[in-house]
């Protein structure tokens, strides 16, 4: 997000007449998704540096939730492979028609 806008950013530099820098963040904020058109509208923008500065931001919170949903996924599929049932050979039950059954113990407190 950052190096598109700065790359606009620097092709806008040559126009004639060159535009205010207000312009130039009102005009490359309509460039991105919705979602983040909404949070630069939101943080009130007038300057590239604090256009720069916001999408850093926003990068490292996108950059956060990708490692926090890797990490979840991967937590997910340990779950799941200690829920497998184990064989005979690993301590598990044996073959023979035993079926894992759900039991509550119930606690009378006398």
């Amino acid at each position: 997000m950052t190096e598109y806008y700065v790359l606009y950013a620097s092709l806008a530099a040559n126009l004639q007449p060159p535009l205010t820098e207000y312009d130039l963040v009102t005009a490359l904020t309509s460039h991105f998704p919705i979602e983040n058109q909404r949070a630069m509208l939101a943080a009130n923008l007038r300057t590239s540096q604090e256009a720069l500065a916001f999408s850093g931001r926003m990068q490292s919170l996108e950059n956060s939730q990708e490692v926090y949903r890797k990490s979840k996924q991967e937590q997910n599929s340990k779950d799941f492979e200690r829920k497998l049932p184990k064989g005979r050979d690993q301590g598990g039950s044996s073959s023979y028609g035993e079926k894992p059954r759900d039991v509550r113990h119930v606690r009378y407190g006398y």
